[in-house]
């Protein structure tokens, strides 16, 4: 039999919607109890199982008598009512149930309230010893279930008058409660018969009424509310989750957290559903409400959950429906900021948001599991009065700040092995060019097998509340990747700025327009798709600004805190990258850089009968048979030029790789104009060249050139830099097939 979808033969009367002033009852009982009110009961005279017995004719059958304040509720949709039964099939036989009503001929019509499912509220003693009623609801977690409604099922129920077939409907456990009304003149009999069950279970037939004359409203029939909105999970809470779900509400009812953040805006009254990836696995997270059909517009915001177990390159679709209806869809990526819209839904009984999992493309890929919210959900009988709602806003000071620790990091995708730095802790730092910085982001990119290019990314929200950033951006030191790369800054989703961070510069401030902007994203990793190895880039001292950039003391350089006239370099500036040939013997070998002693102690070198532990050991190193895997490997071979016109490993027609020798120093800010330093001659190395060129580059201009050679004389220089920032001491590689021997520099002195 095709059983035709549910038709009223009358209007429909809906029951309460908000806090009941019957009977004093919620949609969901916070702390899962109501208080008793006082009774008066409207037309209670005219309830069925108050004046005769329903006959149960197959199945079972609870009766449900409406005669006092303390009888049992039945809630359906959210809402509670009195007096009826529940028919259910036999489940020891699955005979399905048929409740038939005598009805003697003398009544003019009956009513009745009919549901897919229900829970019942039973009267028991608060702390105080009054007398409440409390929810029988089933609850998993803490969210609101309907016992059984794991997975929505179905029922086909006819309505017979003296045995004809008045109507016939299918009800779902998941649907709303429903109100009918039969014109029964001089019927003996009205039966309600269940024709097809797939494990429904008990089917309630509530403020069952009989009349002599005109059908009346029973119970108490709200009103909509027409001069303000409605705030869903506040004002009203969800009649249904289904209890295999992932789906929470803010705050809950049994208390904890109540408030859920995205892209740095806390909210309040709020819905999350927990999702995942897995295609073995997917499951729609569904949340229903009963809307009784009183508004016609709907606003709500969405998107991902700040730091809820979110994977940032996840996605996800939001469906709504109105009465069964999609009048929304949409597609939300972890990555990107909530967004809200404004939908219309004329005349809905029962709306229902439902995520899904975005798994499209997705084959054997990694299982990604992410929390999807909710938030600023009401509903209005027009859309004038939600246009005045007052939406949530994320906390933006009106004055300069540090991005990071103020306003946090929205989202980030870096290999680095640690991606965020905020400034918490003094003994989380990280260097670029021999500068500590306590507060910024490392971008790492990828390049997988499976996966592809991956490039980095750090994106802040600024919620469209300043004019200006500011930020230094540079090569975090010591990893052996010479390369250079691009960052580029997004506003928006639109490039507002390409940077070309090269692998021989200092880190630069950079300052960058983001009027407007909301979401500001900063990508690296597009210049070596091919590359396994990738340098590693910082973005660090992230500020924001109302307006124009200003002088302030949001971070304060603790790297020079004083320059004297004279200085020794090591002690007050130290070099941050010092690279000698791995493929020969270690000097050296303080803090993982070979041939550099920083004057810790840890280590040093002797020249003639004397000990130093400040210096640089520098030589060459040629190969005659390099290993192409491991050079390739190094990130070294092709590499970007560390100097101009220098390669750190270059390889000769004979396939020899030749690899030269370098240290560099980052003294900007000092003001100094002279360099001092002494080099000697400290070790033969077999078959080496007799002579080597030490040339010195300030800020990466050759100033001067300095043959070595095993039988110099101890030999003191003095050079004019200029006021350069960055110095480099190169000992080059030659072309005669040969390594360098062993030299030292030190006594190295800066002065003004």
């Amino acid at each position: 039999m095709i059983y035709k979808y549910v038709r009223s033969t009358a209007a429909l009367l809906i029951a309460a919607m908000l806090i009941s002033a019957l009977y004093g009852c919620s949609l969901i009982p916070d702390d899962g109890e109501d208080p008793i009110t006082d009774f008066t009961a409207p037309y209670i005279d005219n309830y069925y199982v108050n004046k005769h017995d329903p006959v149960c004719v197959s199945g079972n059958m609870t009766v449900y008598k409406y005669n006092s304040p303390d009888a049992t509720l039945l809630t359906m949709g959210g809402h509670d009512y009195r007096g009826g039964f529940v028919i259910e099939k036999e489940w020891s036989s699955a005979e399905l149930g048929c409740v038939e009503l005598p009805l003697g001929g003398q009544y003019e019509n009956i009513s009745f309230v009919i549901g897919g499912n229900y829970s019942i509220k039973k009267v028991a003693l608060n702390e105080k010893g009054e007398e409440i009623y409390q929810s029988d609801h089933t609850y998993s977690g803490s969210y609101p279930t309907l016992t059984g409604q794991e997975t929505e099922t179905r029922a086909a129920v006819q309505f017979l008058i003296d045995g004809k077939i008045a109507d016939e409907i299918l009800i779902s456990g998941y649907d709303v409660e429903k109100r009918y009304t039969f014109n029964i003149s001089g019927a003996e009999s009205f039966s309600f018969k269940i024709m097809a069950d797939t494990g429904l279970g008990g089917i309630p037939v509530m403020e069952l009424t009989v009349w002599e004359g005109e059908a009346h409203e029973t119970g108490y029939v709200s009103q909509p509310v027409k001069d303000k909105a409605i705030k869903l999970i506040r004002d009203l809470k969800p009649y249904l989750i289904p209890s295999s779900s992932n789906s929470l509400y803010y705050p809950s009812y049994t208390g904890g957290n109540t408030t859920v953040f995205m892209a740095n805006t806390e909210y309040t009254d709020v819905l999350t559903s927990r999702l995942s990836s897995d295609l073995l696995d997917e499951e729609n997270e569904e949340i229903y409400f009963n809307l009784e059909g009183h508004y016609g517009y709907l606003t709500f915001t969405a998107g991902a959950a700040d730091g809820i177990d979110s994977s940032y390159d996840s996605s996800a679709w939001l469906t709504v429906y109105a009465d069964g209806k999609k009048v929304f869809e949409e597609l939300f990526s972890a990555g990107e900021l909530q967004k809200t819209f404004t939908v219309e839904i004329p005349g809905c009984r029962q709306l229902k948001f439902v995520w899904s999992s975005n798994t499209a493309g997705e084959f054997f890929a990694d299982t990604k599991t992410s929390v999807y919210a909710i938030a600023d959900a009401y509903v209005a009988v027009s859309q004038e009065i939600l246009s005045s709602v007052q939406l949530s806003e994320g906390n933006f000071p009106s004055r300069p700040i540090k991005v990071i620790s103020e306003l946090g990091v929205f989202a980030i995708e870096s290999e680095a092995p640690r991606s965020v730095f905020d400034g918490s802790d003094k003994k989380s730092t990280f260097r670029m060019a021999g500068r500590q910085y306590s507060e910024g982001v490392l971008l790492l990119s990828s390049n997988t097998l499976l996966l592809g290019d991956t490039p980095a990314s750090a994106s802040f929200i600024l919620g469209g509340k300043y004019k200006t950033v500011s930020f230094i951006a540079g090569h975090i030191e010591n990893l052996g990747i010479y390369k250079n790369e691009k960052i580029r800054v997004f506003a928006d989703g639109v490039m507002i700025k390409e940077i070309d961070v090269s692998c021989t510069d200092l880190p630069f401030e950079y300052s960058v327009d983001v009027s407007g902007c909301r979401l500001l994203e900063f990508v690296s990793g597009l210049e070596h798709a091919t590359s396994m190895q990738r340098p590693t880039l910082g973005i660090a001292n992230l500020a924001a600004y109302p307006g124009a950039k200003d002088e302030n003391d949001l971070f304060i350089d603790k790297n020079g805190a004083a320059f004297p006239d004279k200085a020794d370099l090591i002690k007050l500036f130290g070099f941050y990258d010092v690279r000698n040939p791995s493929s020969d013997i270690k000097i050296g070998g303080v803090i993982n850089k070979d041939g550099y002693f920083d004057g810790s102690g840890k280590n040093s070198f002797r020249l003639d009968n004397k000990i130093y532990d400040k210096g640089l050991i520098l030589h060459t190193n040629v190969d005659p048979s390099p290993d192409m895997n491991s050079i390739i490997g190094s990130g070294l071979m092709g590499s970007a030029i560390a100097m101009p016109g220098l390669s750190i490993v270059s390889l000769s027609a004979k396939g020899e790789a030749r690899e030269s020798a370098f240290a560099a120093s980052n003294i900007s800010g000092g003001g100094y104009t002279t360099l001092s330093f002494t080099a000697s001659f400290l070790k033969t190395k077999a078959n080496a060249e007799d002579e080597t060129v030490l040339m010195i580059f300030a800020d990466g201009k050759c100033i001067k050139e300095l043959v070595l050679s095993k039988d110099m004389d101890t030999r003191s220089y003095t050079i004019d830099i200029s006021s350069a920032e960055r110095l480099v001491f190169w000992l080059s590689c030659s072309d005669g097939g040969a390594p360098s021997h062993y030299y030292a520099i030190y006594d190295i002195t800066l002065s003004k």
